[in-house]
């Protein structure tokens, strides 16, 4: 897979310091590569996905602990007392008789067992071992390309946000102009009221605007910092470092086939099948004879003449004849999950090919937008200059000059909407062929 080891080495150094990592000083001004550095270091949902990788860690390290032999240590210490009485006859004269006789020893010793298993068997218990290490390292890095994938989205959503106030505070302020203008004019006679009326209207639906775009404004950058794992009422200002993400190849086919080799999810999906496959066959190996070994040694150091010496050993042959169907449907079920993980591969792969289709589509549209977008906004600029000519020779109304502006408005906010959505389907394809977290990787790592 391209980009697989520098994403392993990522995603070891996350777990070797994710967990003791000293939160830096937050900044006054953040860009996306701050952003992405600050989430590696204080988002508890990246420090909650490294400590569920440790226990799933320890708990394929259980899964290979069954290999190893079990060795115990036992001692024993025993002290025993016998006595006995009853009465003797000896030529018709009875005697009553007694006796005592008290005895301690201690013993100690070491015993090791084993199960032996079948080849088969002893493969499988490896192979789904080594699957749910690699299934665990996949699922980090998948929960960690979520993660920055809407830090990333979020971050451009509020550039995007931001540029669209910026527009409407401009277009606030030239609303303001005009309306004091006409207002001007109207005390001089030379506006009628009407004008003054639409000017007042005008004015309001601006500031209407400015009320929008500052809330939606406000929103998103809430939902950046909290994506960071910042306090959203930290006084941070967000800049735009110009940090792009863009895939390499623009041909359909050529994203799908990346995908099915680097796609992190399909990756996953391709590992947990390889587990079922390999879960099936243990469960056909568990049905087969079992041999079993133990060995052991002990001395006992007793109070008589001499003292005991004992080396054992022991091997059985397990063979279950009947135990309640239990293998059949162990079997069955084995099967049947094997068959469902395929099938969600299969699944997914469909998936990631809408994906890709999609996002292939979305940039697509986002560049026609844009190109068209900026004509407009061009052709909008110069019907302003036209508009405002004519106005100054009388030969037309303000209003016209009023809507030639609203027209570049509109292409403006239309071109800062498709410059945006254009980056974000370039972030959503990267994320469907899979390259998308090598790249935020060398972006955390290079500074």
């Amino acid at each position: 897979m391209v980009n697989a080891k520098r994403i392993l080495i990522f995603t070891f150094l996350l777990l070797a310091f994710g967990a003791c990592i000293i939160p830096s000083e937050v900044p006054d001004e953040i860009g996306l590569k701050d952003a992405l550095k600050l989430a590696y270091e204080q988002n508890l949902d990246i420090k909650l996905a490294i400590i569920r990788n440790y226990i799933s860690e320890d708990s394929i390290k259980l899964s290979y602990s069954r290999l190893y032999p079990n060795l115990s240590v036992v001692s024993s210490f025993s002290r025993s007392t016998i006595k006995s009485s009853g009465t003797v006859n000896i030529e018709g004269i009875e005697f009553e008789v007694s006796d005592r006789n008290s005895s301690s020893s201690y013993s100690y010793g070491v015993n090791l067992s084993q199960w032996i298993f079948l080849p088969q068997d002893f493969l499988d218990i490896k192979k789904i071992a080594d699957s749910d290490r690699k299934i665990s390292i996949l699922a980090l890095q998948e929960q960690l390309q979520n993660i920055y994938y809407n830090i990333i989205s979020r971050y451009f959503s509020h550039l995007k946000q931001l540029s669209l106030y910026e527009l409407a505070l401009e277009d606030l302020q030239t609303s303001k102009d005009h309306y004091s203008k006409t207002k001007k004019m109207y005390e001089l006679g030379l506006a009628n009221r009407l004008a003054m009326s639409n000017a007042g209207l005008t004015l309001q639906n601006k500031e209407f605007n400015l009320v929008k775009a500052e809330n939606d404004l406000n929103l998103s950058k809430i939902e950046f910092l909290s994506a960071i794992g910042l306090s959203i009422d930290s006084d941070i200002n967000i800049v735009d470092d110009n940090l792009r993400f863009s895939p390499e190849s623009e041909e359909d086919k050529d994203h799908y086939e990346f995908a099915l080799e680097n796609n992190i999810s399909l990756g996953q999906r391709k590992e947990q099948l390889g587990k079922s496959l390999h879960s099936h066959k243990k469960a056909v190996h568990d049905t087969l004879p079992t041999l079993s070994l133990s060995s052991g040694f002990s001395y006992s150091d007793n109070e008589f003449p001499t003292d005991d010496y004992r080396v054992s050993g022991t091997v059985s042959l397990n063979f279950n004849l009947f135990r309640g169907f239990q293998d059949k449907y162990n079997i069955s079920i084995a099967r049947m999950r094997a068959a469902e993980s395929e099938m969600e591969l299969a699944r997914l792969e469909e998936e990631v090919k809408l994906g890709i289709k999609k996002a292939v589509s979305n940039i697509r549209v986002a560049e026609s937008l844009l190109e068209l977008s900026s004509k407009r906004e061009d052709m909008a600029k110069n019907d302003i200059e036209l508009a405002e000519a004519r106005y100054a020779s009388g030969l037309a109304i303000y209003l016209e000059v009023e809507d030639a502006k609203i027209s570049y408005t509109r292409a403006k906010a239309d071109r800062i909407s498709s410059y945006y959505d254009h980056i974000i389907a370039n972030i959503s394809l990267m994320v469907n062929r899979g390259d998308f977290l090598g790249a935020v990787e060398d972006t955390i790592l290079s500074r």
